[in-house]
């Protein structure tokens, strides 16, 4: 592109200023690799949306009451508002937001409404969910199928959390017959090859190792047919033993000190470039504050003042904190004393 406008004598610069902030929020929520030019434009983009931010990006930094843009704000605060109008609603809507000349904060508004009843018709649902797998103890099966009256926008987040949840590649069906599929974070097994052996029962189906989606007739034999063949063939697949990578060993107070900032000059993070993880020394929950929210999300409050956000794990929170563990984590990036716990283990031998 920078070719294109140098041959056509059109002043790049003007234009890179005025767009390198959509492209770093495109490339970060889109999951696309943050290396080669992909890094490089969100480094700048990053670093515009914190000097000085275009009129939207503005109005919903100081809704949202951030002090500073990260590849992690963006991945968890900022993305998901565009992604709940899309899921719930008019994706124009955000296109006509972020292309408004004249947009006001109340304008955005609509962006945070429309994700909280996102959030609110997970929570629901996926309790819906968690109903069925108990009540027919499909959490014995080779892969968790859950077949109901789901909001098609949603059936990504519902297999993923319950493949996070059960550690059980997880497929959720709607009325509609549109599914939405997820192995095992950190497994090798490939949900992919499983519905390869299932094609027959399909109407359509795409995907890579760790997610698919596809579409079936919802006649009830169809689909018990189907899910006896997938059980079937996933027992021909990889077993499912996820595998928790970390750089090293790592109290937080040292990383407080010593490697915080060597973290935010490393940024962005994400696909290919991620954050490295970090294990505690064993810890015991006599040092914390442990709240819980009814959300299932867990917040420690150490007391050095650190704070440590676990998010939809209460029930692990519930089976591991009675004896000494550990986290594995990693910084937020907007706070040197907040951090992201990815998992917490009793193993003593690290």
């Amino acid at each position: 592109m920078h070719a294109l406008f140098t041959v056509s004598n059109k002043d790049w610069e003007d234009f890179f200023d005025n767009y390198v902030e959509l492209a770093a929020l495109g490339t970060i929520a889109d999951l696309m690799p943050l290396v080669g030019e992909n890094r490089v434009l969100c480094q700048f983009g990053l670093k515009k949306w914190n000097a000085q931010p275009c009129r939207p990006f503005l109005h919903l930094t100081r809704l949202l009451k951030l002090s500073h843009i990260t590849s992690a704000t963006i991945s968890f605060s900022i993305a998901p508002l565009f992604n709940a109008i899309g899921r719930l609603s008019d994706p124009n809507i955000a296109v006509n937001l972020l292309t408004k000349s004249n947009v006001i904060e109340d304008d955005l508004k609509i962006l945070i409404e429309t994700n909280e009843k996102r959030k609110d018709l997970t929570q629901q649902q996926y309790v819906t969910c968690e109903s069925i797998i108990q009540n027919n103890k499909l959490f014995n099966d080779e892969v968790i199928v859950v077949y109901g009256d789901f909001h098609h926008g949603l059936i990504g987040i519902l297999a993923s959390r319950i493949a996070e949840t059960f550690v059980k590649p997880a497929i959720v069906i709607n009325n509609n017959g549109t599914a939405s599929c997820r192995s095992v974070n950190g497994s090798t097994f490939s949900i992919i090859d499983s519905l390869n052996q299932c094609a027959q029962f399909l109407i359509k189906y795409g995907g890579h190792q760790a997610a698919a989606g596809f579409s079936i007739c919802t006649d009830e034999k169809h689909l018990r047919d189907f899910m006896n063949a997938l059980q079937i063939s996933a027992k021909l697949g990889d077993p499912i033993i996820p595998i928790k990578k970390y750089l090293s060993i790592l109290s937080p107070e040292q990383f407080t000190n010593d490697i915080y900032n060597d973290m935010v000059c490393l940024e962005p993070f994400g696909q290919q470039f991620p954050q490295p993880i970090f294990v505690s020394p064993l810890l015991s929950s006599d040092g914390f504050t442990i709240n819980k929210s009814e959300k299932g999300h867990v917040t420690f409050h150490s007391n050095k003042n650190d704070r440590y956000f676990f998010f939809n794990k209460a029930k692990i929170i519930d089976e591991n904190i009675s004896s000494p563990f550990r986290f594995f984590y990693n910084s937020t990036l907007n706070n040197r004393r907040e951090f992201i716990i990815h998992d917490v283990n009793q193993n003593y031998d690290f």
